[in-house]
């Protein structure tokens, strides 16, 4: 096969590649979370047990919430259901799928919870047991299982409805950029960089193919 076609051939799948990260799903949107890290095990929740931390500052917007099961990395976990409580009232529910430790459990609400509220979050071990991650917090700040606090505080991600794509992001990257002071191009440098970027990588394969 001559190398002209060759080089052509990987401009093209180059090309796919990048529409395909630039516009394709990825991760959950992250709508926010409750400023605590996950940097202990904190909760075990037996089968069929719950771990409630109250008082929670829940965003409005809110589509789902995320508890990461730490220990033994990779053994399963969950799945879990998510209980949001304000005021004696159920404000939305939502069960993950079966993961393992080490990975975020996932629980899409129903229904989106369109206003922020101060709400108490219970998470329920429907499947596996599993220790919820957290930091170590005096019992004012603690969660509660079984009307006791434990040792500490469960770190909770809350999630936007959707999946993030590179598209829908580069707004926030580049208000950010424009923010760090990208010089008079401001919040246009990100997606400058990005086309001077490709237009370098197709003169060098402009040239590979006018050399072959």
């Amino acid at each position: 096969m001559p190398a002209g076609r060759v080089a052509l051939g990987l401009a093209l799948a180059a090309a796919v590649a990048l529409t395909v990260v630039l516009v394709g799903p990825g991760d959950t949107r992250l709508q926010g979370t409750n400023d605590l890290s996950a940097t202990a095990p904190i909760a075990p929740v037996g089968r069929g047990k719950s771990v409630c931390q109250t008082r929670v500052l829940v965003p409005a917007g809110t589509a789902g919430i995320a508890v990461l099961p730490q220990g033994e990395r990779d053994v399963p976990a969950g799945p879990i259901l998510v209980t949001v409580r304000a005021a004696g009232r159920v404000l939305a529910t939502g069960r993950s799928g079966p993961g393992r430790v080490g990975r975020w459990l996932d629980a899409p609400l129903r229904p989106t919870l369109r206003d922020e509220r101060l709400a108490d979050v219970c998470v329920r071990a429907t499947g596996t047991s599993f220790t919820a991650a957290g930091i170590i917090a005096g019992s004012d700040a603690a969660a509660v299982r079984g009307g006791s606090p434990v040792s500490g505080a469960v770190s909770l991600r809350f999630l936007r409805a959707g999946e993030e794509t590179w598209a829908n992001v580069s707004p926030v990257l580049g208000a950010r950029v424009e923010a760090a002071g990208a010089g008079p191009l401001g919040g246009v440098t990100l997606w400058a960089a990005a086309a001077l970027t490709g237009a370098l990588w197709a003169g060098a394969l402009a040239l590979a193919v006018r050399r072959a």
